[in-house]
């Protein structure tokens, strides 16, 4: 929290060139200058609000004081002479010169929070929107107030959260609790339009910010919601939903128990259509009938299970251990075989090839080595040839997952980098899904092989695109304390668990 981390976004891998701890709280609002040298970062703390910095070296380049609560917006003046203006929740905003920025002056024209300040592209003028349902325009370079824009019968009947200039400046795009959006004319400060976004009765439409681009004009709802929004209409002309959740997984879930477990599961696998192999902290692979209810077969190792897979026959198991070894172990109840061992050490995670006998394994040293697996005369899977090694990960390989039809693998690091690879050849297919701050704990394909799923450790998950690897869609925060597990359901829904002890499934929309 209160950390900025600043990316590379030329090269495609999308390097992580710097991260600063800025404040003691969370960061509400960030801004470039028009130089691309200096950033302002608002927000929470205990020892101060905001700050400006260097991009590359960090260093000071004045002092972002005089507000007595959280500071919720900042803007910053895109020419010379530089002037910075943030406004905050004491319903105040503090105008600034630079460089290095100083206090000028208080504004106090709001008699509410105010919630979102915005120079216009041209630097001439900067305007102000909050609480009080007001908007005021001022005049960039000395801060001093010009008008009001609308009244209480053109204007916005809840609190304004948002607002936006037109490329050309000669318009504002402001987004309220009312569930409206509307267009302003700079220069006649009349209203132009007023965009009606869902049923107003539903508190989830609250229009909470806004974007005007060249190409767009966004506004963001509560819920998420994702609006397009035109001059041309009076309502969104395309509404995106990204990722909806319910909390019933099913309407009867069925209810496994098993006598005298009470040691903590770490993986299940389905090994035919009523048993299943479950992995347990009390270094144990069960074989348990949902049919009888019954375990039927124990299996003792030398260390917890981590992983648990079934080889494609369902007579062979592939089990990764917590010394990071993998053996292998007969799924059939009556085989009493002793574990064969595969991998000695550094394993860190395991795939198995959906239609043939091949094993992933992704090793501490950042490497992937895809194994042939063999069958010795009594059935038992031995290692066989090395196929080929992949190296794109920067970090240990934390999570491997093969695509359906085994056209793909993909592989997750600790850094939070996923990387794909044609499972034949191991040629690269993209090294663009990046958006992970923390290890990757979990993968799983859609049944398209297209889309992937994601789960890490920074709480959030994503859904990637192969056809597309410069698009995502993130469920952020979607388990607070890390994300362990996701499981994709068809084409368009995803189950996720994580150690807040719930299980979330989600709606993909288009």
């Amino acid at each position: 929290m209160g950390n900025v981390k600043i990316w590379d976004a030329i090269n495609d891998e999308h390097i992580l060139k710097s991260e600063f701890k800025i404040l003691s709280g969370p960061i509400k609002d960030i801004c470039w200058d028009h130089e691309s040298k200096r950033i302002l970062v608002v927000g929470d703390g205990k020892d101060k609000f905001g700050h400006v910095f260097t991009f590359d070296s960090g260093n000071s380049v004045g002092t972002i004081d005089a507000h007595g609560l959280a500071i919720t917006g900042c803007s910053l003046r895109p020419k010379r002479p530089f002037r910075a203006i943030t406004c905050s929740h004491d319903k105040t905003m503090v105008f600034f010169h630079g460089v290095p920025y100083k206090f000028n002056k208080t504004l106090r024209d709001h008699t509410s929070f105010v919630n979102d300040v915005k120079y216009s592209n041209s630097g001439d003028y900067f305007v102000s929107v909050g609480s009080d349902k007001k908007i005021f325009l001022f005049d960039g370079l000395s801060g001093d107030l010009i008008s009001e824009i609308g009244d209480q019968k053109t204007g916005h009947s809840g609190s304004v959260f948002g607002v936006s200039w037109s490329p050309d400046d000669q318009y504002i795009l402001t987004s309220s609790a009312d569930k409206t959006c509307k267009i302003w004319k700079v220069e006649t400060k009349e209203l132009i339009k007023t965009i009606s976004v869902g049923d107003p009765s539903d508190t989830m439409n609250m229009q909470m910010g806004n974007l005007w681009t060249s190409d767009f004009i966004v506004s963001i709802s509560l819920s998420g919601n994702i609006n397009l929004l035109s001059m041309d209409s009076d309502v969104p002309f395309q509404i995106i939903t990204v990722l909806q959740y319910t909390d019933a997984i099913y309407d009867s879930p069925t209810l496994v128990d098993m006598p005298n477990q009470s040691s903590q599961v770490n993986s299940i696998t389905v090994v035919s259509d009523d048993v299943l192999a479950i992995g347990t902290m009390n270094d144990k692979v069960s074989l348990f009938s949902t049919k009888s209810n019954t375990t039927n077969k124990e299996v003792k190792f030398n260390g917890a299970p981590k992983s648990v897979l079934s080889a494609v026959d369902g007579k062979q198991l592939i089990v990764q251990l917590s010394n990071n070894s993998v053996v292998t172990v007969s799924a059939i109840e009556n085989d009493t075989t002793e574990p064969k061992m595969l991998i000695k050490d550094d394993a860190t995670s395991i795939a198995l090839h959906p239609k043939q006998l091949e094993l992933a394994v992704g090793y501490s040293n950042n490497s992937v080595v895809v194994y042939a697996l063999q069958k010795s005369s009594t059935g038992a899977l031995l290692l066989g040839n090395e196929k080929y090694t992949i190296s794109y990960n920067r970090r240990e390989v934390t999570s491997l997952e093969y695509s359906h039809n085994g056209k793909y693998l993909a592989s997750g690091d600790g850094a939070g980098k996923i990387y794909v690879v044609e499972a034949e050849s191991g040629n690269l297919v993209t090294n663009k899904w990046v958006f992970h701050t923390a290890a990757v704990l979990s993968m799983s394909w859609f049944s398209d092989n297209k889309h992937l799923v994601s789960g890490s450790l920074d709480s959030n998950v994503y859904v990637w695109d192969i056809d597309n690897p410069n698009s995502h869609i993130a469920g952020l925060r979607a388990h607070p304390t890390g994300v362990s597990k996701v499981f994709a359901l068809g084409t368009d829904a995803f189950i996720s668990c994580g150690s807040d002890a719930i299980i979330k499934k989600w709606k993909v929309v288009n």
